[in-house]
């Protein structure tokens, strides 16, 4: 991810082994902060295909931007202890209510 020129984020993911496809679906909860408010969207996962799945597999570079400088304050892993891919899916995401 590039913003001004320069770069923020790049994220390099090794291809894992296939994973059979689980029928349905699963429903899951988002939560924002913005302005004082907290927001909920509920959205569902459904339909995917070609998943994948391995230990590690992702490696977490940032860059010179001032965005990257935030995120490494976090102190975040330069590496995954887990990573998936999933080639098709499907998302449908519902109205944002404040919680």
């Amino acid at each position: 991810m590039r913003a001004d020129g320069r770069e923020i984020v790049d994220l390099e993911i090794a291809r894992g082994i296939p994973v059979p496809d689980q029928p349905g679906g699963a429903t899951l909860q988002a939560y924002s902060h913005l302005d004082g408010i907290t927001r909920r969207t509920p959205w569902q996962l459904s339909e995917t295909s070609g998943v994948r799945t391995r230990v590690g597999g992702a490696k977490l570079i940032l860059g010179s931007h001032p965005i990257a400088d935030e995120l490494r304050d976090l102190d975040l892993s330069r590496h995954a202890l887990l990573t998936s891919s999933v080639a098709h899916l499907q998302m449908e995401f519902q109205d944002a209510t404040a919680c």
